[in-house]
């Protein structure tokens, strides 16, 4: 075999390793936002994108927890393109958990809304992986559930937009009007 036949396969090798789908966010990275702060996360007119003739529509979103706590996700205004998720402890309305990257989008994501209830959080992350302020329906939107606050399930469906619903007791979540859904025992399902 020539030599110059190897680096295409070795391309090719490279690209499909890539493709591979991990549906569960590595939430152990070094990387690490500011605290949240809802003040903080309402970006600026000076600070939306320069094509941009609109703001994203909701950065942040907040759900009480079963145990007197928060769950804060936002989007992080510089950029728009990492998703952030933190938890204040239910003892101390004060002491909050570092935040933890959820998901970064190829080129942003213009809203974030959640729900909880029975220990379990599920969010629907409206991303972009290109034209974030063009398009009409999100190319990279993201589902993610978590049910210890801390491991969350991510998983991609092209043009997810719609709010998502925890049963009461949290053992399954479904996306307003899609086919999306959740449970305890089988993950996501579309």
């Amino acid at each position: 075999m020539r030599p110059a036949a190897v680096a295409p396969l070795a391309v090719l090798a490279a690209l499909l390793a890539a493709c591979g789908t991990d549906s569960s966010s590595d939430t152990s990275g070094t990387e690490t936002a500011a605290a949240y702060d809802a003040e903080r996360v309402a970006p600026p007119a000076d600070q939306r994108r320069p094509y941009s003739e609109t703001e994203p529509e909701r950065l942040t979103t907040e759900v009480e927890l079963d145990g007197g706590g928060v769950m804060a996700l936002w989007i992080d205004p510089d950029g728009f393109r990492k998703v952030w998720a933190q938890h204040s402890d239910p003892d101390d309305p004060d002491a909050w958990t570092e935040p933890v990257l959820l998901f970064e989008a190829g080129d942003g994501c213009l809203e974030v809304e959640a729900d909880a209830a029975g220990g379990t959080v599920a969010a629907t992350l409206d991303c972009y992986e290109t034209d974030a302020f063009v398009q009409q329906a999100p190319d990279e939107s993201q589902a993610a559930v978590t049910t210890d606050l801390d491991t969350w399930d991510v998983e991609f469906f092209l043009e997810l937009y719609t709010e998502p619903v925890v049963s009461a007791d949290g053992s399954s979540v479904d996306w307003k009007d899609s086919s999306v859904a959740w449970t305890a025992d089988g993950g996501f399902t579309d």
